[in-house]
Protein backbone atom coordinates (compact mmCIF):
# COMPACT_ATOMS: atom_id res chain seq x y z
CA UNK A 1 0.00 0.00 0.00
CA UNK A 2 1.05 3.58 -1.06
CA UNK A 3 1.76 6.45 1.89
CA UNK A 4 -0.45 8.06 0.06
CA UNK A 5 -3.31 6.12 0.45
CA UNK A 6 -2.44 5.36 4.07
CA UNK A 7 -2.50 9.44 4.94
CA UNK A 8 -5.89 9.07 3.30
CA UNK A 9 -7.29 6.94 5.44
CA UNK A 10 -6.05 8.79 8.46
CA UNK A 11 -7.32 12.03 7.24
CA UNK A 12 -11.01 10.63 7.02
CA UNK A 13 -10.57 9.75 10.44
CA UNK A 14 -9.34 13.18 11.19
CA UNK A 15 -12.65 14.44 8.92
CA UNK A 16 -15.06 12.96 10.91
CA UNK A 17 -13.64 14.24 14.29
CA UNK A 18 -13.58 17.98 13.03
CA UNK A 19 -17.02 17.22 11.74
CA UNK A 20 -18.43 16.26 15.03
CA UNK A 21 -16.43 18.45 17.17
CA UNK A 22 -17.19 21.60 15.26
CA UNK A 23 1.10 14.08 4.97
CA UNK A 24 1.77 12.36 8.04
CA UNK A 25 5.77 12.76 8.16
CA UNK A 26 8.50 10.08 8.33
CA UNK A 27 6.30 7.21 8.51
CA UNK A 28 7.27 3.36 7.38
CA UNK A 29 4.89 2.37 4.47
CA UNK A 30 2.40 -0.36 5.53
CA UNK A 31 2.12 -3.60 2.75
CA UNK A 32 -1.44 -4.26 1.21
CA UNK A 33 -1.63 -7.44 2.83
CA UNK A 34 -1.91 -5.71 6.68
CA UNK A 35 -3.68 -2.74 5.67
CA UNK A 36 -6.29 -4.66 3.48
CA UNK A 37 -9.06 -3.48 5.52
CA UNK A 38 -8.19 0.03 5.54
CA UNK A 39 -7.34 1.16 1.95
CA UNK A 40 -9.01 3.67 -0.42
CA UNK A 41 -10.05 7.18 -0.10
CA UNK A 42 -11.95 7.38 3.17
CA UNK A 43 -13.21 4.92 5.88
CA UNK A 44 -17.06 4.17 5.33
CA UNK A 45 -18.94 6.21 7.39
CA UNK A 46 -20.60 3.87 9.52
CA UNK A 47 -17.19 2.23 10.59
CA UNK A 48 -16.35 4.90 13.18
CA UNK A 49 -18.81 5.39 16.20
CA UNK A 50 -16.70 7.55 18.52
CA UNK A 51 -13.55 9.19 19.26
CA UNK A 52 -11.45 10.67 21.94
CA UNK A 53 -8.86 13.14 21.77
CA UNK A 54 -6.37 14.37 24.11
CA UNK A 55 -3.83 17.15 23.80
CA UNK A 56 -1.10 18.09 25.56
CA UNK A 57 1.56 20.68 25.44
CA UNK A 58 4.23 21.96 28.07
CA UNK A 59 7.11 24.31 28.56
CA UNK A 60 9.75 24.35 31.01
CA UNK A 61 12.83 26.34 31.67
CA UNK A 62 14.40 27.00 34.91
CA UNK A 63 12.71 30.61 35.20
CA UNK A 64 9.21 28.96 35.37
CA UNK A 65 6.75 26.86 33.77
CA UNK A 66 3.96 26.78 31.57
CA UNK A 67 0.90 23.61 30.31
CA UNK A 68 -2.33 23.59 28.92
CA UNK A 69 -3.93 20.23 27.62
CA UNK A 70 -7.61 19.88 26.69
CA UNK A 71 -9.85 16.42 26.30
CA UNK A 72 -12.55 16.09 23.33
CA UNK A 73 -14.55 12.92 23.19
CA UNK A 74 -17.61 12.01 21.06
CA UNK A 75 -19.57 9.23 21.35
CA UNK A 76 -22.59 7.71 19.23
CA UNK A 77 -21.45 8.70 15.40
CA UNK A 78 -24.16 7.49 13.03
CA UNK A 79 -26.78 8.16 15.60
CA UNK A 80 -29.63 10.32 15.75
CA UNK A 81 -27.88 12.91 18.67
CA UNK A 82 -23.79 12.02 19.00
CA UNK A 83 -22.88 12.98 22.36
CA UNK A 84 -19.87 15.87 22.83
CA UNK A 85 -17.75 16.85 25.53
CA UNK A 86 -14.88 18.48 25.98
CA UNK A 87 -12.85 19.93 28.80
CA UNK A 88 -9.83 22.27 28.65
CA UNK A 89 -7.28 23.75 31.14
CA UNK A 90 -3.91 26.04 31.44
CA UNK A 91 -1.97 27.27 34.23
CA UNK A 92 1.84 27.89 35.27
CA UNK A 93 4.58 28.62 37.90
CA UNK A 94 7.29 31.56 37.21
CA UNK A 95 7.96 33.25 33.64
CA UNK A 96 9.49 31.98 30.80
CA UNK A 97 12.06 34.18 29.87
CA UNK A 98 15.23 34.97 28.96
CA UNK A 99 16.93 35.68 25.85
CA UNK A 100 16.56 34.50 22.10
CA UNK A 101 19.47 33.01 20.84
CA UNK A 102 18.48 32.74 17.31
CA UNK A 103 15.28 33.13 14.99
CA UNK A 104 13.13 30.38 13.61
CA UNK A 105 10.11 30.94 11.00
CA UNK A 106 7.87 28.47 9.05
CA UNK A 107 4.32 27.44 8.47
CA UNK A 108 2.64 24.12 8.96
CA UNK A 109 0.17 23.16 6.03
CA UNK A 110 -0.56 19.31 5.73
CA UNK A 111 -3.69 17.80 4.66
CA UNK A 112 -3.42 14.73 7.21
CA UNK A 113 -0.81 14.81 10.25
CA UNK A 114 2.06 17.17 10.13
CA UNK A 115 4.50 17.79 13.17
CA UNK A 116 7.19 20.51 12.69
CA UNK A 117 9.96 21.31 14.71
CA UNK A 118 12.54 24.50 14.74
CA UNK A 119 15.18 24.59 16.87
CA UNK A 120 17.59 27.36 17.38
CA UNK A 121 20.22 27.27 20.96
CA UNK A 122 21.59 25.12 22.64
CA UNK A 123 20.68 22.41 25.68
CA UNK A 124 17.19 22.00 24.22
CA UNK A 125 14.64 19.23 24.30
CA UNK A 126 12.14 19.48 21.93
CA UNK A 127 8.92 16.70 21.65
CA UNK A 128 6.30 16.39 19.10
CA UNK A 129 4.17 12.75 20.30
CA UNK A 130 1.03 11.69 17.97
CA UNK A 131 -0.60 8.66 19.05
CA UNK A 132 -3.16 6.73 17.18
CA UNK A 133 -4.92 4.01 19.17
CA UNK A 134 -8.22 2.10 17.40
CA UNK A 135 -10.19 0.07 19.98
CA UNK A 136 -13.04 -2.34 18.81
CA UNK A 137 -17.10 -0.92 19.24
CA UNK A 138 -17.81 -1.35 23.00
CA UNK A 139 -14.76 -0.78 24.57
CA UNK A 140 -15.90 1.67 27.36
CA UNK A 141 -14.62 5.10 27.60
CA UNK A 142 -14.37 6.75 30.67
CA UNK A 143 -16.71 9.95 30.94
CA UNK A 144 -14.75 13.29 31.30
CA UNK A 145 -15.63 15.46 33.97
CA UNK A 146 -17.42 19.01 33.70
CA UNK A 147 -15.26 21.86 33.19
CA UNK A 148 -14.70 24.99 31.13
CA UNK A 149 -14.78 24.79 27.24
CA UNK A 150 -11.57 27.03 27.11
CA UNK A 151 -9.03 28.19 28.79
CA UNK A 152 -5.83 30.70 29.14
CA UNK A 153 -3.01 31.72 31.70
CA UNK A 154 -0.24 34.42 30.95
CA UNK A 155 2.56 35.71 33.33
CA UNK A 156 5.40 37.67 32.03
CA UNK A 157 4.88 37.90 28.22
CA UNK A 158 4.09 34.38 27.92
CA UNK A 159 0.78 33.08 27.38
CA UNK A 160 -1.29 29.43 27.42
CA UNK A 161 -4.44 29.12 25.95
CA UNK A 162 -6.92 26.10 24.77
CA UNK A 163 -10.27 26.82 22.83
CA UNK A 164 -11.88 27.03 19.18
CA UNK A 165 -9.81 28.15 16.64
CA UNK A 166 -13.00 30.19 14.96
CA UNK A 167 -13.03 28.02 12.27
CA UNK A 168 -14.70 24.37 13.97
CA UNK A 169 -11.50 23.05 15.12
CA UNK A 170 -9.58 23.11 18.23
CA UNK A 171 -6.18 25.05 19.23
CA UNK A 172 -3.66 24.97 21.87
CA UNK A 173 -1.17 27.27 21.74
CA UNK A 174 1.84 28.30 24.65
CA UNK A 175 3.63 31.48 23.21
CA UNK A 176 6.36 32.65 25.07
CA UNK A 177 9.37 35.26 24.29
CA UNK A 178 11.69 32.04 23.15
CA UNK A 179 9.34 30.69 20.68
CA UNK A 180 6.07 28.88 20.41
CA UNK A 181 4.18 25.49 20.91
CA UNK A 182 0.99 24.73 18.89
CA UNK A 183 -1.22 21.61 18.38
CA UNK A 184 -3.97 22.19 15.78
CA UNK A 185 -7.08 20.11 15.47
CA UNK A 186 -9.73 20.21 11.96
CA UNK A 187 -9.57 19.22 8.77
CA UNK A 188 -5.82 18.05 9.26
CA UNK A 189 -3.75 17.34 12.75
CA UNK A 190 -0.73 19.27 13.08
CA UNK A 191 1.94 19.77 15.96
CA UNK A 192 4.64 22.65 15.91
CA UNK A 193 7.30 23.50 17.94
CA UNK A 194 9.61 27.14 17.68
CA UNK A 195 12.17 27.14 19.80
CA UNK A 196 14.66 30.24 20.13
CA UNK A 197 16.84 29.64 23.54
CA UNK A 198 18.61 27.87 25.57
CA UNK A 199 17.45 24.88 28.27
CA UNK A 200 14.16 24.89 26.94
CA UNK A 201 12.13 21.76 27.38
CA UNK A 202 9.09 21.98 25.25
CA UNK A 203 6.09 18.70 24.32
CA UNK A 204 3.43 18.47 22.04
CA UNK A 205 1.62 15.72 22.74
CA UNK A 206 -1.62 13.86 21.20
CA UNK A 207 -3.77 10.85 21.69
CA UNK A 208 -6.60 10.07 19.44
CA UNK A 209 -8.68 7.19 20.39
CA UNK A 210 -11.25 6.00 17.49
CA UNK A 211 -13.70 3.87 18.49
CA UNK A 212 -14.70 1.43 15.29
CA UNK A 213 -17.30 -0.65 14.34
CA UNK A 214 -17.05 -4.27 14.98
CA UNK A 215 -17.81 -5.59 11.25
CA UNK A 216 -15.75 -2.71 9.50
CA UNK A 217 -12.70 -4.91 10.34
CA UNK A 218 -10.48 -2.31 11.48
CA UNK A 219 -9.87 -2.81 15.11
CA UNK A 220 -7.97 -6.14 13.79
CA UNK A 221 -5.38 -6.76 15.66
CA UNK A 222 -2.85 -7.10 13.14
CA UNK A 223 -4.40 -4.46 11.19
CA UNK A 224 -3.92 -2.10 14.97
CA UNK A 225 -0.09 -3.56 15.14
CA UNK A 226 1.11 -2.47 11.87
CA UNK A 227 -0.56 0.92 12.62
CA UNK A 228 1.38 1.32 15.97
CA UNK A 229 4.97 0.44 14.04
CA UNK A 230 3.77 3.09 11.24
CA UNK A 231 3.04 5.90 13.59
CA UNK A 232 5.62 8.78 14.64
CA UNK A 233 7.67 7.63 17.42
CA UNK A 234 8.08 10.94 20.44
Amino acid sequence: MSMRTFSAALLATAAVAAQAAAAMPSIRVVGDAQLAQARGRGIPGNAITGFRLELVSSWNNPQGALGASGTLQVSGLGGAQPAVQWIGSAGGRGSISGAATGSTSGALEVGGIGQLTQVAGDANQATNSFTLQLLPDGTALAPIAPGAAAASYSAGGASARIGSDGHGGLVLAIVTPLGSATQAFGSAIGQALHISGDGQTVRNDAVLTVLTHASSGIASPALLQQLRNAMPRS
